[in-house]
């Protein structure tokens, strides 16, 4: 059974797809957590990039049919984080929350705190957390990458 993770920008959907548990997961295949859905370059509104992502991300949940999913949260930060970014990568987790409700999946957001708890680590700090997702994986991922395995791996019981 596939569990994804996911972390939303402004602009894209980022997937991790894992498979086996907490202690040993499981990575079928590079390209399942190195998934990323972006909006159209050709979109003449925020209306036709939103719906080309839920329809993008609809076809995600068909294709590997997870037990539970869980969106990395926006944490807080000292940094000035622009309000309308904020606000747009809302409405894509809002798409990414419905489409999982749609499809019965069980799902949540989640924060450095809570991997912290569900994965037995010692710190909560991202960059603890992502060397320890370096240590699993061999091959370079980007930051955005590394939240959505990090969810992935912490729905892994």
């Amino acid at each position: 059974m596939s569990v994804l993770g996911v972390r939303c920008t402004k602009e894209e959907i980022y997937v991790a797809v894992l498979e086996g548990t907490v202690e040993e997961p499981i990575i079928k295949d590079e390209a399942r957590i190195k998934i990323v859905l972006s909006v159209p370059k050709t979109a003449e509104s925020r209306a036709e990039q939103l719906f080309n992502l839920r329809r993008d991300f609809e076809q995600i949940i068909q294709k590997y049919n997870p037990t539970v999913v869980l969106i990395k949260d926006q944490e807080t930060s000292v940094h000035k984080i622009p309000v309308q970014a904020s606000a747009q990568r809302g409405e894509i987790e809002g798409i990414v929350l419905e489409v999982c409700y749609k499809n019965e999946i069980p799902s949540d957001k989640i924060l450095y705190a809570q991997t912290k708890t569900k994965l037995n680590m010692e710190q909560k700090g991202k960059s603890y957390q992502f060397t320890k997702v370096d240590e699993i994986i061999n091959f370079k991922l980007k930051d955005e990458m590394k939240d959505a395995f990090l969810c992935a791996w912490a729905c892994l019981k």
